[in-house]
This record gives C-alpha cells, structure tokens and sequence, in this order.
C-alpha cells in the first residue's frame, strides 16, 4: 500500500517542537523498530537534521508501507489496526528513511505496583507489563513520561525521583496507548524501635501536617499490653486496613508519644516499633 499525500503541516509539526531552522540533510531514525501497544495515533520514530546538527522541519513527499496492512496513517500518524509487522519507507526533498512497525495490540496493561515513594530512597524503575490477546504478558518498553507536578516526581532514566511531599499524576507513552497512573511521594520522619522500662515515655513532636503513624509492639510473650500511643494537639483516625495504623492531622502545635505503664520488673524492655510518614 502506498500513500502519496503532502504533509508541509504535518511534518513541520512533528519536527518542530525543538526546530531551530536550517535546511535538512538527512533523516535520523530513533528507533529502527517501533512496538505499539494500542491503536492510538503515533508520531514517526523520525527526526530531521540540519548540517549542524540541529532539528529542522521537513516536508515528505511519500509515505510508503509494505507487507501486510495491519498499520495505515491517519492525520499524519502511525495507526496499528491489529496485530502485525509492517516497513514503512519515508522520502521527500532527496530524503529517504526507512523503519520497522510491530503492532502488538494488547488487552490490558499494569504497571509496578509500588506507587507510594519516599523521599531519599533510591528511584525505582518504572516497569510496564502488556497482556496480549493470546493470554502472555510481556514487558513493554516506556517511550517517554509526561509529569503532573515535578515539584513532587520527575523521571530520570525511567526511574521515578521523589523530589517533594504531595500527590502527582503521570502518563506514559507505550506506543499506540497512553497510561495514566498516579505517584504518592511521603517523608520519613521517624522509623525506630524504642525499648521503655516501666513508667518510661518517650515523644515526637511534629510540625504542621498531615501523618501515616504505625506502632506495633514487637516480642511480646503474653498477652498484656502495656506501652500505649497517645497523641497532642492532632486529630486521628484508625487506618481501617492496618489494626496498627492511624492517620493523623496535626495542626500548630502537635506530637505523638507512647509510654510504660506497666509495672516493672514485668514491663520492663518492652519495645515498640513506630513508623511516622509525613504525607500529603
């Protein structure tokens, strides 16, 4: 099938976004195979350059794709209509470039499922899995991101950097499909295991916010309970998915503490586990 239109606007578009003028001396492919994941509209993996070395704009004069017809072109992009295989050829202005389609439609898509990151930890990659028609899931490869809010994640190298407390949304380019997800970014304030001798206590204060506090008691041999959490100054609610967990509003003045009361020499060396994230 060839496809013999015009494209000033078209490729002037594609090429521009970083143009800086200079008449075009070759075509640069930027992925000699290209895999889209869904039917959406995809740029050409093309890009074309100046004698300097910098993006210009380009008309093409025909579009030409071989093999089978499981991609076409419409409003100047890449179009997977099922699965398939497809060498598109690109000419204009004594021009010529060639690449690889694989349309690889697939049903549903999950990505990693830690989105909760905190901050100081090292980034973790972003990872995406396709489940095809068949029932396989494959690894796709992320052709860029798109960041809500960079005050609280940006991308680098495909790994998700936490740069601030807060809430963001991201979307990912697949090829062929565009996901959304969403990043919650969270502050380790405290994350310590203290042991209290009977009618010790022992306290955090913390600054205005909003918290995710869990305390645990750890190597109890019996039943008695006898470190208690108590809070000043905030307003908490119990993680109903976490017995050990609540969330806590903290406004000018506020503070977590846990004390012994038990008496000793029995209560004596318990120990508590406590964890506070500051989150948005």
């Amino acid at each position: 099938m060839t496809v013999g239109i015009r494209w000033l606007g078209l490729f002037a578009t594609m090429f521009g976004a970083a143009c800086t003028g200079g008449a075009p001396v070759r075509l640069e492919v930027v992925r000699d195979t290209l895999t889209l994941h869904g039917s959406e509209p995809a740029p050409f993996p093309l890009r074309a350059l100046s004698s300097r070395g910098d993006v210009t704009s380009w008309r093409a004069s025909e579009v030409r794709i071989a093999t089978d017809s499981a991609l076409t072109i419409h409003d100047g992009a890449l179009v997977c209509l099922r699965d398939g295989r497809a060498d598109v050829t690109v000419r204009g202005d004594g021009l010529r470039a060639s690449f690889h389609v694989r349309c690889r439609l697939a049903e549903s898509f999950a990505s990693m499922p830690r989105r909760t990151l905190m901050l100081g930890e090292a980034p973790p990659l972003y990872r995406v899995h396709a489940k095809l028609a068949q029932g396989r899931v494959v690894p796709v490869d992320v052709r860029s991101f798109r960041v809500e809010d960079p005050r609280v994640v940006t991308v680098q190298g495909g790994r998700l950097v936490a740069r601030g407390v807060g809430t963001s949304r991201i979307w990912i380019d697949v090829g062929g499909k565009e996901l959304t997800d969403w990043v919650q970014v969270l502050e380790r304030i405290v994350d310590d295991t203290v042991a209290l001798g009977a009618g010790e206590f022992r306290s955090w204060r913390l600054p205005t916010g909003r918290y995710s506090v869990v305390a645990k008691e750890v190597g109890r041999m019996d039943e008695r309970q006898w470190l208690y959490v108590s809070t000043e100054g905030a307003r908490c609610v119990r993680d109903s998915s976490d017995e050990d967990g609540i969330y806590c509003y903290v406004g000018k003045q506020g503070g977590l503490g846990v004390r012994n009361v038990g008496p000793a020499p029995e209560s004596d060396g318990r120990r508590l586990a406590v964890a506070i994230y500051r989150r948005p």
